[in-house]
């Protein structure tokens, strides 16, 4: 098992793979920072948070992730991943991902910076009769 902080880590982006907006919400500090692509600008905040939150969700029939490494100092966590996309409409996608998690002395979110090439964001097409 890994700190305290890596598991907090998982566990909020166990929220992801169930689509569970309120309970990665609740894993946040009310001032989590968001920025969710290097060219993105940093959302702040809860709502501004969950409002963009709720609309990706809304994108996804299904999220899951593959973890490739972790590695932490103090109160930061880097998290190498690939991402596995479902779209609502049948559509999928891999990514790779490096993420920047920051925590608090209570191992709540209070920052999320995501790195990653945005032109390998378009889903590959639909298959016949969805995936």
């Amino acid at each position: 098992m890994g700190s305290p902080q890596v598991q907090a880590v998982m566990d909020f982006m166990s929220c992801w793979v169930r689509l569970d907006l309120a309970d990665a919400l609740s894993r946040t500090a009310p001032d989590i920072a968001f920025r969710p692509d290097p060219a993105a600008e940093t959302l702040h905040g809860q709502a501004a948070v969950g409002d963009l939150w709720g609309k990706y969700m809304k994108m996804f029939r299904s999220y899951e992730f593959e973890v490739v490494c972790t590695a932490t100092s103090g109160g930061v966590v880097f998290l190498e991943r690939i991402e596995r996309l479902t779209m609502t409409d049948g559509r999928t996608m891999a990514l790779p991902i490096v993420a920047v998690f920051e925590l608090d002395a209570s191992n709540r979110l209070t920052a999320w910076r995501d790195y990653w090439d945005t032109a390998m964001s378009v889903p590959a097409p639909a298959t016949q009769g969805g995936a």
